[in-house]
């Protein structure tokens, strides 16, 4: 009669084996997705160090200008460094005119720069704010990392009443 008994009695294990099962499954999955988001956080590139030096040209009769020279740091390619301003920022002859936006490369590019060149401490530019908007007074320029879709402000020009 005790053999029927504990034959019968087959209550306790059913839910012990469905919490051992459940414990895996949660330990497996929370593997999975550990694995797949530490294995997408070791793609990103970098963003690199530098400082830049503002130097301020103010010109009678012509729009202010200003020479931005890259001082310390990691090199970094002319194409992937960007003057920024919601003003709008343009090389030393007014080219490409007003853009929210000028890479390294267009401000050199009159100057001997080529496309990929390497922009380490010492090389400079010159870039003035839009003829319509002359001063540099009240502007707002970022000097913006960008490369392969991760971007970063390196540093920022504010004039005395921005």
């Amino acid at each position: 009669m005790q053999l029927r008994r504990l034959v019968r009695s087959e209550d306790a294990v059913s839910p012990v084996i469905g919490v051992i099962l459940m414990v895996a499954i949660t330990v497996i999955l929370a593997a999975v997705i550990a694995s797949f988001v530490l294995g997408l956080g070791g793609d990103t590139e970098a963003v690199p160090t530098a400082t830049f030096d503002f130097e301020k040209i103010e010109l009678s009769g012509q729009p202010d200008e200003l020479r931005v020279t890259h001082e310390t740091g990691t090199g970094i390619v002319n194409t992937d460094l960007y003057f920024g301003s919601p003003d709008g920022v343009q090389d030393e002859d007014g080219s490409p005119g007003p853009v929210n936006r000028l890479s390294w490369y267009e401000a050199a590019e009159d100057n001997g720069a080529s496309e990929g060149d390497s922009v380490a401490g010492g090389d400079s530019v010159l870039i003035e704010p839009p003829n319509a908007s002359p001063e540099l007074e009240d502007k707002t320029i970022d000097v913006i990392w960008q490369s392969d879709g991760n971007s970063a402000t390196l540093d920022t020009f504010r004039g005395e009443d921005a």
